[in-house]
């Protein structure tokens, strides 16, 4: 586990890589992709990523 201190209103970039192991149907594709979070009620914005390697 990393730590980092950060100011308010600083950005903090945090980046790690994630094997995904699908529980679906479907077969997750290389390419770009965007997910949106919704926790307890409160909704994130979009944010865009791409699959590397299937």
């Amino acid at each position: 586990m990393r730590r980092a201190t950060a100011e308010p209103g600083q950005e903090l970039r945090l980046a790690k890589s994630h094997p995904l192991r699908s529980t679906a149907r479907w077969k997750v594709s290389p390419g770009s992709y965007s997910l949106a979070l919704q926790v307890n009620g409160r909704r994130f914005p979009a944010v865009a990523f791409t699959v590397l390697d299937s």
